[in-house]
């Protein structure tokens, strides 16, 4: 059974409000997609054939998901030689259309040691050094964008597992929470004008 961690959650913000354009034009900011999943704290053992893998959700509950032999498969193909923590989504329940799915943000533990004080730049570099050589279309680190934030925002809350945007400080320490995920204020978030969507 693997330790119970509460990655951060961004502060919601309107499109409207000032501070979005001003994260526009920030070349420290990025922004990425905020989909309609389940927020998901991936932990990896050393990874064999037979190590497991677990998937925990920001609540600290491990989730009741089997994933495809797909979707196994791949996350035991990656580049993790030990104990790894991954902060993502798992696109599997919520919308019909998309099953089976992982999109990975961030990285809390790598090969056993805890990164949350490395720079958000620096963690999304290790992040990406296990996709290098491999391309899936279930499993990926989180696509980003630099500037165009309105226009992006308008383009893909059409998409129906989509949710808004998530502009995050690319200088950014990682927080975690205690008993629960902190609200923090170097991750903002835009969202489709609804009240049935929680990230």
């Amino acid at each position: 059974m693997g330790r119970i961690f509460y990655p951060p959650k961004p502060t919601l913000i309107s499109i409207d409000q000032p501070l979005f354009e001003k994260l526009d034009k920030d070349p420290n900011v990025i922004a990425e997609l905020k989909y309609n999943g389940t927020r998901l704290v991936l932990q990896c053992f050393p990874l064999t054939s037979f190590a497991p893998i677990e998937f925990w959700n920001r609540e600290g509950s491990q989730l009741k998901y089997t994933p495809s032999e797909l979707l196994l498969s791949n996350l035991r193909s990656l580049n993790w030689k030990g104990y790894c923590v991954l902060d993502g989504e798992l696109l599997h329940t919520k919308v019909k259309s998309t099953k089976h799915h992982i999109v990975l943000f961030d990285v809390i533990i790598w090969n056993g040691e805890e990164v949350t004080q490395k720079p958000f730049s620096e963690r999304r570099k290790i992040l990406e050094s296990s996709f290098r050589t491999k391309l899936f279309d279930n499993l990926y680190p989180a696509p980003q964008w630099i500037g165009g934030f309105r226009e992006l925002y308008s383009k893909m809350i059409e998409i129906d597992y989509i949710e808004g945007l998530v502009m995050k400080r690319l200088d950014a320490k990682m927080v975690l929470g205690k008993s629960s995920s902190p609200v923090v204020a170097t991750m903002w978030k835009v969202r489709k004008p609804t009240k049935n969507y929680r990230f």
